[in-house]
């Protein structure tokens, strides 16, 4: 997933797409999941592959953490603010063995707090098959609410480029005012033979919600 604290070209389509503020209040920052941000909690990378189980706890933004459950053959995320509820490991969805999710996190700030993440989710290839599935999902984060943390959106790589971007704009669009356990998931996989590129995608989901003028 891109480093970034917002780009040029990101906030062009949020100032086309959003009402007028939407691009100056709304920012984005990266953080690692690395040896500094991440600490183990419990678990052992050399127990046999069908008990493994390694706890980690990584620092995130704005007093969040990232909370990741290690097997052998994949990787759940969780989210905790502060000393709160754990978020219970988020249901990314499975199209291949291994999954795991990228180094890094996008953390989404309204105003100068995170409202919002977005997370790419990568597998090996099926069996015989050439290319690695990758999902960006979009996550919204609720200090207060238990659970803290839900899917809002998978925005799938595939046929079209964009991918970060329309993930990004779901996020900034959709996370505030997302309500967990209510609100359900939404799901960007455009086929070969859709014109809509992945923005144009979310800023029609947004104008069915209510959330943008019509054209």
């Amino acid at each position: 997933m891109r480093a970034l604290t917002i780009s040029l070209a990101t906030t062009a389509i949020i100032a086309m797409a959003a009402p007028a503020g939407l691009a100056q209040n709304h920012s984005v920052k990266v953080t690692q999941f690395d040896d500094e941000a991440c600490t183990l909690v419990s678990g052992d990378y050399g127990a046999p592959l069908a008990s493994l189980h390694v706890v980690t706890e990584c620092e995130g933004s704005d007093d969040w953490t990232v909370i990741l459950h290690e097997y052998a053959n994949s990787t759940g995320v969780a989210f905790r603010y502060k000393d709160g509820p754990d978020s219970g490991t988020l249901p990314f969805m499975s199209f291949g063995p291994n999954q795991r999710p990228l180094d890094s996190i996008d953390w989404a700030y309204i105003d100068g707090r995170v409202f919002g993440a977005m997370l790419g989710v990568r597998e090996d290839p099926p069996p015989g098959g050439m290319n690695a599935p990758l999902n960006v999902y979009s996550i919204a984060l609720k200090r207060s609410d238990d659970p803290p943390a839900c899917l809002v959106a998978r925005v799938e790589f595939g046929k079209k480029r964009g991918v970060d971007h329309a993930a990004e704009l779901v996020t900034h669009l959709f996370a505030n005012d997302w309500t967990c356990g209510e609100d359900e998931l939404m799901e960007f996989a455009p086929e070969a033979t859709d014109p809509m590129s992945l923005a144009d995608m979310v800023r029609d989901e947004a104008r069915k919600a209510g959330l943008l003028p019509e054209n």
